[in-house]
């Protein structure tokens, strides 16, 4: 296991494409504290578990992954970081290791609302410092469960 993957995500293995699914019970009380317009894009959908409860929801959601298993729910080899589409409003768990990257590119490609299901880690970096000055999360919510026990947030 490498010291970088365990130190930075806090994992007891290291997956090279930083694959931790989301799981079910992580979207409905995000879904009852938030409100979102019928456009979704879900561009981290592995197996499906945040989709699939947006879907159950009512919304309209478009679904892809960067990887190229069966296991994908949504549209497979889609890298969201070349991603040129538009949608209201984005819900991912994103990769850890680029998570900035791509709330980056979140806060370009939705028009409405992005809502990153994430570490609190990730707010605590110094080198994120000027990225949160210029877009600080509307909100932090903390509390639900992922792989391997870690507690994970919502930021709006």
């Amino acid at each position: 296991m490498s010291s970088r993957g365990a130190s930075i995500a806090g994992r007891k293995k290291f997956i090279p494409t930083d694959t931790y699914m989301t799981p079910i019970d992580a979207v409905y009380p995000l879904l009852d504290v938030e409100v979102f317009s019928d456009d979704v894009l879900e561009p981290c959908c592995g197996e499906g578990a945040i989709s699939k409860v947006l879907e159950k929801s009512g919304f309209n959601v478009k679904s892809f992954d960067i990887r190229r298993d069966e296991t994908i729910y949504g549209d497979i080899g889609v890298d969201f970081l070349n991603y040129k589409g538009q949608h209201d409003n984005i819900i991912t768990n994103p990769p850890y290791m680029i998570a900035e990257a791509f709330a980056r590119h979140c806060l370009s490609t939705a028009t409405k609302r992005v809502a990153l299901l994430l570490k609190l880690t990730f707010l605590e970096s110094l080198r994120r410092k000027d990225f949160f000055k210029t877009h600080p999360p509307a909100r932090k919510s903390a509390g639900f469960k992922r792989e391997g026990n870690n507690t994970s947030s919502c930021l709006i």
